[in-house]
Parts: C-alpha cells; sequence; structure tokens
C-alpha cells in the first residue's frame, strides 16, 4: 500500500481503511477470529501513513499548483496504533497504552463507572466528534476507530440501551454516515442536529420545517454534486472539508487554508457554484450567499428562522422514534455547547437525567452542572470510551 501524495489519494486511504474496519467490528463484535489478513491491511495502512513526504519534519501532499499543502495526520496514525493494539495483544493492552498516554486514567474511568454503576441507564445520547472519538484536522478522515465500536456496541448490548447519536455534521455525502464503524443496527443516528435521522432499520428521514426551502436545496445540492463529477473540478471534492450539505445549509470549499489552489481555477469554480444556486432559485427568494477567503455559505433567506438547534432536533427524535425518553434513565454525552440544548431537552422532560461530557473548560462544566446536577467530567474521550468498556462487562 503506498503512501497517498495527494488529497484524494489520502480520502480514498481513509475510506478503504474505514471498510477494513468496518469488517473488523463484525468479527470482533460476533466473536469470530479476525485473522492476520485484514490487520495486515490496517498495519499496511498505518505505514502509508507514517511514510507520507515529509517537509521540515511534516507531511504534505501535491496539489495542482505544484506547491505543496502541509497536513497533520497525528490523529489517523494515533487511532490506527490503537486498533491493531486491541486486536493483536487484547483489550487490556489497549488499556494499558491509554493509562500510560492519558493523565489520571484510572482515576477518572473509576469516577466514571462508579458514577454510572447504579444507576440503571437505559438510553444513550450522545454526540459523536469530540465525545466518542477524536476529531481529526479534516472530518472526512476523522473516521471512528474500531475499539470506539466495539466499546459502545458492547456497552449497547449488555446494558440494553436505546442508543442515539445527535450530530451537528452532515448525515451523508462524507458525513456522519460515511464516518462510523459500527456494527450494522446498534445505534439510531441523527445529524444536522437531530433533523436527519436513519433509525435501527436503517430508514432514513427528516423533519420538514420549511417545505420549499428544502426543495431548493435539493435541487441546488444535486447540482453540486453533478458539478463535483466533472473532471475539472473533481479535486474540489477533496479540498479542505469539500462540499458539505447540512439541512438547509450548504458550504463549499474553494480554497485551501494554504492556498495552494490556482487562482483561476478556484475564481471558475467560484463562479460556476453562484451560477448554480442562481439557477437553483432564480427568484432569489429562497438561498442567500456568502464567503469568505476559502469557503462559500449557502443559507436559506428566512426572517425570523426557527433555531434548529440539538433540542429542537430531539424533540422530533423523541415522536419519529419513539424514544420514551420519559420513561428511561438517559445518559447524555457531549463536548462543547452545541450539546447544552440537547442535555436541557432530556432534563425537562425527565429529572433522572445524567450526564458525562468530554472538556477541561471550566466555563462549560459550569453550564452543564446547572442544567445537569448529576454530571461528571472527562478529559478525552478515551476515558469515556474505556469507562462504558468496563461497565459491559459487570
Amino acid at each position: 500500500m503506498t503512501s497517498p501524495t495527494s488529497a484524494e489519494a489520502l480520502y480514498q486511504l481513509s475510506e478503504h481503511l474505514r471498510d477494513v474496519r468496518r469488517q473488523l467490528v463484525v468479527k470482533v463484535m460476533d466473536n469470530q477470529k479476525t485473522g492476520t489478513g485484514l490487520v495486515d491491511e490496517l498495519k499496511a495502512g498505518l505505514s502509508a501513513l507514517r511514510n507520507i513526504r515529509q517537509l521540515n519534519g511534516k507531511p504534505y501532499l501535491d496539489t495542482l499548483s505544484g506547491r505543496k499543502l502541509v497536513i497533520q495526520v497525528n490523529e489517523e496514525i494515533l487511532s490506527l496504533e490503537k486498533d491493531i493494539l486491541f486486536l493483536e495483544k487484547g483489550e487490556d493492552a489497549l488499556i494499558h497504552r491509554m493509562d500510560n498516554d492519558i493523565l489520571n486514567y484510572r482515576k477518572q474511568v473509576d469516577q466514571v463507572v462508579s458514577f454510572l454503576k447504579n444507576r440503571k441507564v437505559s438510553m444513550l445520547i450522545s454526540d459523536r466528534d469530540g465525545t466518542l472519538n477524536v476529531s481529526s484536522e479534516r472530518y472526512w478522515t476523522s473516521v471512528q476507530p474500531l475499539y470506539s465500536a466495539v466499546f459502545t456496541g458492547r456497552f449497547i448490548i449488555k446494558q440494553n440501551i436505546m442508543p442515539l447519536i445527535i450530530s451537528s455534521a452532515p448525515l451523508q455525502n462524507y458525513g456522519l454516515l460515511d464516518m462510523v464503524t459500527d456494527k450494522k443496527g446498534l445505534w439510531n443516528y441523527s445529524a444536522s442536529n437531530g433533523i436527519q435521522c436513519v433509525n435501527l432499520s436503517g430508514s432514513y428521514s427528516q423533519l420538514s420545517v420549511y417545505p420549499e426551502w428544502e426543495n431548493v436545496f435539493d435541487t441546488l445540492n444535486n447540482s453540486l454534486q453533478a458539478i463535483l463529477g466533472e473532471p475539472e473540478f473533481s479535486s474540489f471534492r477533496y479540498t479542505g472539508n469539500g462540499c458539505q450539505q447540512w439541512f438547509l445549509f450548504t458550504a463549499v470549499t474553494y480554497q485551501d487554508q494554504q492556498m495552494t489552489i490556482p487562482e483561476h481555477l478556484s475564481q471558475t469554480f467560484y463562479s460556476r457554484i453562484r451560477d448554480t444556486m442562481r439557477n437553483a432559485d432564480p427568484s432569489g427568494r429562497y438561498l442567500q450567499f456568502t464567503s469568505d477567503n476559502k469557503t462559500i455559505f449557502i443559507a436559506p433567506r428566512i426572517q425570523r428562522m426557527i433555531n434548529l438547534d440539538k433540542a429542537y432536533g430531539l424533540k422530533y427524535l423523541i415522536q419519529t422514534l419513539n424514544l420514551g425518553l420519559e420513561e428511561a434513565v438517559p445518559l447524555v454525552c457531549g463536548d462543547n455547547k452545541q450539546d447544552l440544548s440537547m442535555l436541557g431537552e432530556c432534563v425537562a422532560r425527565n429529572p433522572h437525567t445524567v450526564a458525562v461530557f468530554v472538556t477541561t473548560d471550566p466555563a462549560l462544566k459550569s453550564k452543564v452542572s446547572g442544567i445537569c446536577f448529576n454530571s461528571v467530567f472527562v478529559t478525552c474521550p478515551d476515558i469515556l470510551l474505556s469507562s462504558l468498556a468496563v461497565l459491559s462487562q459487570l
């Protein structure tokens, strides 16, 4: 397996390693032998990432302009190292490494386990990025580690948990569903703050809030995907975060952080996107176009738009998925201020709600504690994941 020399090659490698992880997760969860072939694929991927060409000690990729794009792949390398260690040496070896790498690891895990073990948690409502896995420099390479999928999956099964992801990321087209490695049928996934979801059986649903605007965005987004399929503009699919399509919001990267895209190509693409928006909305009634020097933002032209935060999404999901939140003991997990609204909605509906947040920010801790008295805090996702692993064995 060769080391990637372009952004496209890096993303293709990431997708391949995601698919390998998915196969291995099924084998581990079903207590099957993993063999050596798939593990060797992870090792080859790890070697490919480690051996990306370097400039002044930093890995880089080639770009269309001939300039070098410096990148960060530390988190991708670390997650692969831990996955391989888990597969070859077992869970104890992985825990030992985490104990060496993370300050106060065992103390934090013991605190979470003690906090949760007698509470009879029956529902897990969680953010993903920054909570159940560490975010990477690029969303498209933020693939869920294998051990994350196994630890959460075992917890869900052992505790008979109703699980729900509420992510602020897009759902598809290099969104949430493209990043997870969980065994199918274990999670309800929702994205765009809960507005779009896929349930345990794989059925898709979406809350309709502004039907006319939604139709215009569908037309726009389909046209954008077609443009990205054209040879002249295909490289923009891999520039920055590419074209991300949320519910009623689209962001398109037309220049990377280090300004390596040739100016004429960048501006041609920029103009093409703007023309496409005008074609989707000839009257100018539905869409508004803004940009900075790297990204185009297309938002709905709506006065006094409803605040589509995670609380709003959760209200929709409670009804759509028949969650029965009021009768459960919900565990809410998050890592930033966007997760506060879903925590508040849970507490308002069920005073037995408990929370574990991944943060070292005193201000965020204070806000979480103010909403939910029954809350604890950890410093990184691996603490939360390890705690769920321990709880699944009790």
